[in-house]
């Protein structure tokens, strides 16, 4: 089967591009042929991929990203022409969005977007109001709304107000198949009018490794250090954590535009010399980072998808406590692998990894259902073969079947 796989980044950036580099890599193996059409600094072409140039003057960028840019229409309507791939697989595209659909909408080939985020239906991709931290519930897209609530100034709505319209049409009359990697945002697809959408979570490939708890009592936050993270809450939590685990230490490994910000909120609470900011590290000393944990905390307040650092954390067999936002829920049970607290809320953060930390019981039954939980749900064959249904539906039924599950 020849896939062309779509997607703004061709480099790993982020958890979308782990997933999306490494499925390609496996249905290579199967014997697929796969096809890259993406963006970088400079233009190149090879046997499996098409690597078109961001220019480099801002306004003629901004026209291209927000209304319309005639290279990408063009190339990409060509290089379909050219491999005539029998299914379109579709990641993030929001760097040239509606030439990119505009692109594809003429041809005969079933189209899958593969939703790895919320900025489908949230220009913010939050889907939170920024104000009140309360989930959107909102179904009509960009909207006036998104000014008042103080979610979007007025130059940043100006902007995306034509693309994100012209978007949400274009993906309604030409994708056949949504997939989300959370069953809340495929919910949310399906509110929007943005169907058939199904849920398939990603995957790991497991490796059967001992869990094995620390003696020490670190807690580990891995990500980027940004606001919509919530890591300001995780380190107000953690002088409610001293008072009951005396010897408890924080590591947060990542770096972001928040770190200054954080590193001088631990000074003021007097914590600096307990918690611990390791930046970005090699992914190697990220799993080495996982083992020395005992816990693992990701206090998000945006909406989360399907975040690879839990899957990575739980293999490793990491107690979780998690914010109540998005996919997050698919993968933490609360009181089965750990604890689902409310955002931006320091004390139930407190409370429920002091909860953790003070049971040594507790904390192994969590570990290994945390391990338990992947090993049996989120594998590498069992994703695989839902993929190849899925590819084997669309060019059977052009994408009208929804009875696949997962």
């Amino acid at each position: 089967m020849k896939i062309l796989v779509i997607n703004d980044s061709c480099k790993e950036i982020g958890g979308a591009e782990t997933y999306i580099f490494g499925i390609v890599k496996l249905l290579r193996n199967e014997g697929h042929d796969l096809y890259l059409f993406s963006y970088d600094s400079e233009s190149r072409k090879d046997e499996h991929s098409l690597i078109l140039k961001h220019t480099k003057k801002r306004s003629k960028f901004l026209f291209h990203r927000f209304i319309f840019n005639p290279i990408v229409y063009r190339e990409l309507k060509q290089y379909v022409k050219e491999i005539n791939p029998d299914i379109i697989h579709m990641h993030n595209n929001y760097a040239y969005s509606v030439s990119v659909l505009l692109a594809l909408r003429k041809f005969d080939i079933p189209v899958i977007h593969h939703v790895h985020d919320w900025g489908l239906i949230c220009p913010t991709s939050w889907s939170v109001y920024k104000k009140n931290l309360q989930v959107c519930r909102s179904v009509e897209g960009i909207q006036i709304k998104c000014l008042t609530s103080g979610c979007l100034p007025l130059h940043h709505w100006a902007l995306t107000c034509f693309r994100n319209k012209m978007r949400i049409k274009l993906e309604r009359e030409n994708i056949n198949l949504f997939i989300s990697p959370s069953i809340r945002l495929r919910d949310y697809l399906k509110e929007h009018n943005l169907v058939p959408a199904i849920w398939l979570p990603h995957f790991i490939e497991f490796e059967n490794i001992k869990v094995k708890i620390p003696k020490q009592d670190t807690i580990l936050y891995v990500g980027v250090l940004s606001v919509n993270k919530g890591v300001e809450y995780l380190i107000k939590s953690f002088p409610l954590i001293k008072e009951k685990m005396k010897n408890a230490k924080l590591h947060i490994v990542g770096d972001g535009p928040e770190r200054n910000k954080l590193e001088q909120l631990s000074r003021e609470l007097n914590i600096e010399n307990d918690v611990k900011f390791f930046g970005k590290i090699p992914h190697d000393k990220v799993i080495e980072a996982y083992g020395e944990a005992k816990i693992l905390v990701m206090p998000s307040i945006w909406m989360e998808n399907s975040p690879f650092v839990l899957y990575e954390a739980m293999s490793a067999g990491k107690p979780v406590v998690a914010s109540n936002r998005g996919g997050i829920v698919d993968l933490v049970r609360n009181g089965v692998n750990g604890a689902i607290v409310e955002p931006a809320n320091p004390e139930e953060i407190a409370k429920n990894v002091i909860k953790i930390l003070k049971d040594k019981n507790l904390l192994k039954q969590y570990s290994l259902k945390s391990q338990k939980i992947i090993q049996e749900e989120f594998t590498t064959e069992k994703h695989l073969k839902y993929l190849n249904n899925i590819y084997k539906d669309l060019l059977s039924n052009r994408g009208k079947n929804e009875s696949l599950t997962y």
